[in-house]
């Protein structure tokens, strides 16, 4: 016969044993931790889907969903495992909910979408969607064939990536990654050169962004700048920004506002910024809002004006074949 204490300590080891086989029942997961910029959103819905190319968007079975926090990170966002990537991830805003945390208001953009491969998920750094990947994804969608392998759509996703960045990313560097880069500061910034790519792609983010949004004012079609970004996508497709989608006039936007791209890009005003910030302005942007992400990145580099990034007015054609073939490029498609 057991005692009382024995009956306690028997019962108290019940307890936990059930409680370790519960937890040892629960899948093991991977978690996506990142977020979405334009300015970066705070309360976006995330949600990951497994690419299949025989549903509508590339979009198969939807494998989690989270939401962004008041730091605009993901949170109670997780992959089962085995990982079966690759995955497309998409952010969208909700009125009265999502603020654009530059602005703080609801964003120009409601949808922004990115991909996730397996070399991303190997590296573990923050993933994020933003108008330049959301492009590039769009771009590739619109050249790959119903059906196609997931191998070769990356392929389409690398050479749409040097695409947007010839054409959109107002001088960014070409060895930047649109999909690995992050656009803000946050704690894996921690070189002179991360810093200085982060910058110009966060300045490329912004121009693109007000220039959209310019496009989107000079219309009367009465189509959001989500669709102008979409519709975009189907102009640069064949590697010219000339208002001709698959050889017919685009009637989401006219021809002759694409002069728009021509301007002086770092005097684009911030759409439904509070105090009428520039382009120019975007260091001063990603200094302030280091106060609400809690990054311990350096902004001393940024203040003190030792790295800078000079922005140039956006091209209107992409890089042509032979350009393309004098750089060099490893088995993972990723820049040498």
């Amino acid at each position: 016969m057991f005692n009382r204490p024995q009956l306690i300590y028997v019962a108290l080891l019940l307890l936990l044993l059930n409680a370790c086989s519960r937890d040892n029942n629960t899948p093991p997961t991977y978690t996506i931790n990142g977020g979405a910029t334009k300015g970066p959103l705070i309360n976006a819905l995330v949600t990951v889907y497994k690419f299949d190319s025989s549903q509508p968007g590339f979009k198969g079975e939807l494998i989690d969903s989270g939401t962004t926090d008041s730091r605009a990170v993901i949170v109670d966002l997780a992959l089962p495992l085995p990982l079966t990537p690759p995955y497309i991830m998409e952010f969208t805003s909700t009125p009265g909910t999502t603020i654009d945390m530059t602005t703080g208001v609801f964003p120009v953009m409601s949808h922004l979408s990115t991909v996730i491969t397996q070399a991303m998920l190997d590296g573990g750094n923050p993933l994020y969607a933003t108008p330049l990947t959301t492009l590039a994804v769009e771009i590739a969608k619109n050249n790959a064939s119903s059906n196609i392998k997931a191998a070769d759509f990356l392929l389409k996703i690398t050479s749409a990536a040097t695409q947007v960045i010839t054409t959109v990313g107002f001088g960014m560097p070409l060895n930047i990654d649109i999909f690995t880069t992050p656009p803000l500061l946050n704690d894996t910034v921690n070189t002179s050169s991360k810093r200085y790519e982060m910058l110009a792609y966060r300045t490329a983010i912004e121009a693109l962004t007000a220039v959209v949004f310019q496009m989107q004012q000079a219309t009367n079609t009465g189509f959001d700048s989500d669709a102008i970004l979409e519709e975009l996508a189907k102009d640069l497709s064949d590697g010219l920004v000339d208002g001709n989608v698959n050889d017919t006039f685009s009637q989401v936007y006219d021809s002759t506002i694409l002069n728009l791209f021509t301007q002086n890009p770092a005097t684009l005003m911030i759409p439904n910024a509070a105090n009428g910030e520039t382009v120019a302005q975007v260091i001063d942007i990603l200094i302030a809002e280091t106060l609400t992400t809690g990054t311990t990145a350096s902004i001393s580099e940024l203040s003190s004006g030792d790295i800078t990034f000079v922005i140039t007015p956006a091209n209107t054609t992409a890089v042509n074949n032979a350009v393309w073939d004098r750089f060099n490029w490893n088995e993972n498609n990723v820049w040498q």
